[in-house]
C-alpha cells in the first residue's frame, strides 16, 4: 500500500521478504530511496516492513562525498580544528604534507604537527580567531620525519550545527623562502659590494630616476639614499663645469641615448645639497637585461679635488725648477757682470774732483748696484739650493738675527712675537733660513704699509696625518714658524701663482716688484725637507707657516753630556701607535740611562704591565682602532694603584687628557718630544713622593 506499510503471511514472505520489498519499491517508490528500519515485529499471520524516505540524507551525503573529494584535490593543505585544538578534518594534501595518514591525522592537536603553538597558546590564538573572523600568518609544520619547515597559514573562524572549527589552509613556502634568502643574500652581497667600493655610486631607471645610492655617493651628494629614491638624478646629482660655472649635460641622458659608456668631460664639479664644490671624474654606463635592452643607467664618481690639486702642485713644482735652474745660470753670469759695476765707482771717485757733479751719479750707480746684488743673491739661492752647510740650529736665534735687522720698526707697526721656550732644533743652513724670515717679514711690512700687526711665532708641532690647505704637510715632527699680517691678503685668482719666480703684484719699485721673495722662500724650504702653507683673506691679511722637520743631533758636541740634563736607571714604558715615535722615544730615554720599552696599543700595554711592573708610563693619548691613553692608564690603575704615568699628544689639551691627569698621571707634553722637556717631566714625576689622588 501507498501508505508505506503492508502485512503478509510469515511463513510464505520470510524467505522472500527482500525480494518483495524491492518489488515494493520498483512498483510504488519508484523514485524514492529506502532501506528497511531497524525494527520488525512479528505477528501470528505475518510481518510488518517500515519504509523511511531518505532522499535528503542520501543528497547530502552526496555532497559531502563531492566536497571530500574537491578538498582531497586541493594543492594546500586544509583542517578542520576544534576548539580544543583537535583536528577533525584533514584532506589528502594534509597527509602528503605531513607524512602522516588521515587517521593517524584525526587522533592528534595542532600542538603536535606545529611547534610554534604549544598549548598554552592556543586559547589566545582561538579568542583572537574568533574576534578577526580570519588570519593571515606564517608558522612552521613538523612532519612525521621530524623535519621542520616553514608554512603560510589562513585560519577562518567557521561555525557548523553548533560547533566552532578553526578551518586552516597551510601551503609549504620553503621554496619561496630559499627563494627570498637567495634574493636576500645577493641584495646583502650587492650592498656590501656598494659599500666597499671607494667610489661614488648611483643608479637610476630609463626615465633617470634614481634608484639605487651606495654610501659614498651619499657622503659626496649630500642626500640619504632615502631622500634621493624616485628623484630626477639632476636634482641629486647636480654638476657644472669647474671654470665657466654651467651647468654640465647629465650623463644618464647620453647613455640612455647611445648605448654606450660616457665619461664626464674635465673640470667637472659636484656641487652637494650644502654647496660643497668637488672636482669629479665620472662615467655612466647601461644596465641591460638578458634581452640586452636598457633598463637603467649606472654612474660610478670619485672625488679628484686632492689629486688635481696635486697634480697642479707637481706641475707647479716642476716650472718652478725649471725657473731655478734658469735664475742660477744668469745668476752666476751676471754676477760676473756685476762686480766692476760695484767695483769701479770707488775707483772713479778717487780720481775725480771732490764737489764734481758725477759724484752724485756715482752714488745712484751704487745703490743700484746693491738692489741688482740683492736680486741677484735671490737668484742664486732660487737656482743653486742644497749647496750649503747645514748644521743643527734653533729656528729662535734665526728670528732674533732677522727682527734686529728690522728695528726700528714705525710706531703705526705692532709687532707681536710668541716664540716657544723648549723649541726643538733643526738641520739648516743659517744662512738661507735667514734670507727666508727676512723675505717673509719685508712682505708682510709691504703689504701693511707700515700700518698694522704683525705676528711672528714657533712652536714645536707634531701631526698625526697629512693636513695643510694649499699645501700637504704630511705625517711628522716639525719646527713650525708663523708669520701673519694684517695687510691686503691675497686674491684667489693669485694664490696658485703666489710662489713663482717673478710674479709680483706690487709694483712700487723694481726691488719690491722682483717677483723673487716667495719663490725663493718656497725653494729653501723645499731644500730644507719643509713645508709651507698659506692662509689668506682680501683685506684682511695673510699668514704664511712653514714646517721644517726637527732634529735631535746636539747643538754642540762638547754640550752632548748630561751636565744640564738628569736621567736615571728606573723602568719606563712608552705606549705609541707610530712605530716612529716609539724609536725616538725609546732612544732618547736609553740615552739618558733609562731601562726603555716600547709597545704599540693600550690592550698590549696592560697585558705586558701585569706581568712587569714599570716605574713610569709615557702614554699616547690618541690610538685610532684601540684603547686611548685615558683608558689605558684607568686599567692599569685599577691593577696598580698609584702607577706614575706621562700622557703625550700631538693634539693640544682635551678632556680626555683631563680626565686621566683626574684619574693620577702627571704632566702633559706636546709632541714632538725635546729631550730636555721630556728629562724634566720624567725626572719631576719619578721624584714625586706625595700619593697619587
Amino acid at each position: 500500500e501507498r501508505n508505506g506499510s503492508v502485512q503478509v503471511d510469515a511463513g510464505k514472505i520470510a524467505p522472500l521478504a527482500e525480494e518483495m520489498f524491492v518489488g515494493l519499491l520498483r512498483v510504488g517508490f519508484r523514485n524514492i530511496h529506502a532501506v528497511i528500519h531497524h525494527q520488525t515485529e512479528n505477528f501470528d499471520a505475518g510481518m510488518v516492513f517500515t519504509v523511511t524516505d531518505i532522499t535528503q540524507r542520501r543528497l547530502a551525503e552526496k555532497a559531502l562525498r563531492l566536497t571530500q573529494t574537491s578538498v582531497d584535490n586541493l594543492a594546500d593543505a586544509v583542517y578542520w580544528i576544534t576548539s580544543d585544538a583537535r583536528l577533525t578534518f584533514v584532506n589528502d594534501a594534509a597527509c602528503d604534507l605531513l607524512g602522516y595518514t588521515r587517521e593517524q591525522l584525526l587522533n592528534m592537536t595542532v600542538h603536535d604537527i606545529d611547534p610554534e603553538f604549544p598549548a598554552e597558546m592556543w586559547p589566545d590564538h582561538w579568542e583572537q580567531l574568533k574576534q578577526a573572523g580570519s588570519l593571515f600568518f606564517e608558522s612552521t609544520h613538523r612532519a612525521a620525519n621530524g623535519r621542520q619547515f616553514p608554512v603560510e597559514i589562513t585560519a577562518n573562524y567557521v561555525e557548523f550545527e553548533g560547533e566552532a572549527y578553526n578551518c586552516a589552509i597551510a601551503r609549504d613556502i620553503s621554496e619561496r623562502k630559499q627563494v627570498q634568502e637567495a634574493l636576500a643574500n645577493e641584495r646583502e652581497r650587492l650592498s656590501v659590494t656598494l659599500r666597499s667600493i671607494g667610489d661614488g655610486v648611483i643608479a637610476t631607471d630609463t626615465e633617470g630616476r634614481v634608484t639605487v645610492m651606495n654610501k659614498i655617493a651619499e657622503q659626496f651628494t649630500g642626500w640619504s639614499e632615502a631622500d634621493a629614491l624616485g628623484r630626477i638624478l639632476s636634482e641629486v646629482f647636480h654638476i657644472i663645469d669647474e671654470n665657466s660655472g654651467e651647468v654640465v649635460e647629465n650623463p644618464v641622458d647620453s647613455v640612455l641615448q647611445t648605448g654606450v659608456v660616457v665619461g664626464l668631460a674635465n673640470h667637472t664639479a659636484l656641487i652637494a645639497r650644502d654647496g660643497t664644490r668637488r672636482i669629479i671624474a665620472d662615467s655612466g654606463a647601461p644596465i641591460k637585461n638578458r634581452q640586452g635592452n636598457i633598463i637603467g643607467v649606472v654612474l660610478v664618481f670619485r672625488d679628484i679635488t686632492e689629486t688635481q690639486r696635486l697634480q697642479e702642485l707637481a706641475e707647479r713644482a716642476e716650472r718652478l725648477e725649471t725657473a731655478g735652474r734658469v735664475a742660477g745660470q744668469v745668476a752666476h753670469d751676471f754676477n760676473n757682470l756685476l762686480a766692476p759695476l760695484m767695483a769701479y765707482p770707488t775707483f772713479i771717485r778717487d780720481v775725480i774732483p771732490e764737489n764734481d757733479p758725477a759724484a752724485d751719479y756715482l752714488e745712484k750707480i751704487e745703490r743700484a748696484a746693491e738692489q741688482m746684488a740683492e736680486i741677484n743673491q735671490q737668484l742664486l739661492t732660487l737656482g743653486r739650493r742644497g749647496h750649503y752647510a747645514v748644521k743643527p740650529v734653533i729656528l729662535n736665534d734665526i728670528v732674533h738675527q732677522v727682527m734686529k735687522q728690522f728695528t726700528p720698526l714705525p710706531r703705526t707697526l705692532a709687532v707681536e712675537t710668541n716664540l716657544e721656550d723648549d723649541l726643538m732644533p733643526i738641520k739648516a743652513g743659517v744662512s738661507q733660513i735667514f734670507r727666508v724670515i727676512s723675505n717673509l717679514l719685508s712682505n708682510a711690512v709691504e703689504s701693511m704699509e707700515n700700518i698694522g700687526r704683525l705676528t711672528i711665532s714657533t712652536e714645536n708641532y707634531y701631526t698625526d696625518k697629512p693636513s695643510g690647505k694649499y699645501g700637504r704637510v704630511p705625517k711628522g715632527e716639525y719646527a713650525k714658524l708663523t708669520v701673519g699680517d694684517t695687510g691686503s691678503g691675497i686674491t684667489h685668482e693669485h694664490t696658485s701663482r703666489v710662489f713663482e719666480p717673478f710674479f709680483s703684484t706690487k709694483t712700487t719699485d723694481r726691488r719690491r716688484g722682483s717677483g723673487l721673495g716667495l719663490s725663493v722662500v718656497h725653494a729653501v724650504v723645499k731644500d730644507h725637507h719643509g713645508y709651507i702653507d698659506f692662509e689668506t683673506e682680501p683685506g684682511r691679511g695673510t699668514t704664511f707657516y712653514l714646517y721644517f722637520p726637527v732634529t735631535r743631533e746636539p747643538l754642540d758636541k762638547t754640550d752632548e753630556g748630561h751636565q744640564e740634563i738628569r736621567g736615571g736607571t728606573e723602568r719606563i714604558m712608552v705606549v705609541d701607535d707610530d712605530p716612529g715615535q716609539r724609536d725616538v722615544t725609546v732612544t732618547m730615554l736609553r740615552r739618558l740611562g733609562y731601562k726603555a720599552s716600547a709597545l704599540e696599543s693600550g690592550e698590549e700595554a696592560i697585558e705586558f704591565v701585569r706581568e712587569n711592573p714599570q716605574d713610569l708610563l709615557i702614554l699616547d693619548m690618541i690610538m685610532p682602532g684601540g684603547l686611548d691613553g685615558t683608558e689605558t692608564y684607568r686599567r692599569i690603575v685599577e691593577m696598580y694603584p698609584g702607577q706614575k704615568a706621562i700622557v703625550v699628544s700631538g693634539y693640544a689639551e682635551t678632556d680626555r687628557v683631563n680626565e686621566a691627569m683626574r684619574l693620577g698621571t702627571g704632566q702633559f707634553l706636546r709632541k714632538p718630544l725635546a729631550v730636555k722637556t721630556l728629562a724634566r717631566a720624567i725626572r719631576a714625576e719619578l721624584d714625586e713622593t706625595g700619593p697619587k689622588s
